[in-house]
């Protein structure tokens, strides 16, 4: 939180924090790029519901319930943790279009 916001993905990227890498790979792009690709990666984190959704790539690992359960919450976990990457990517290119937009770098 920053002054009670939440603090965008850009705006940590830009400070050195998660993402900045992504970051510094897209700064050259254009608008129309930037949009595809934040396009791209909302579609990917839709993928990724869905195979949690419907339980795709959970592969049986034992015949031991409590052994399977942990196997399948690692995949679930595994599977969040990609969608909140992918849609907080997708953010730091839709926010750099607007701050192409309005002048910005």
């Amino acid at each position: 939180m920053l002054n009670g916001k939440r603090q965008t993905p850009l705006h940590v990227a830009e400070t050195g924090g998660r993402h900045a890498g992504f970051l510094r790979q897209r700064l050259g792009r254009t608008s129309a790029e930037l949009l595809s690709e934040a396009k791209t990666l909302r579609q990917r984190a839709v993928e990724h519901q869905d195979k949690i959704t419907n339980r795709i790539g959970y592969s049986k690992v034992s015949d031991d319930p409590i052994i399977q359960a942990r196997a399948d919450g690692g995949r679930t976990r595994h599977l969040q943790k990609e969608i909140e990457n992918f849609t907080q990517q997708a953010e730091i290119c839709e926010e750099l279009v607007q701050r192409k937009a309005t002048g910005g770098p």
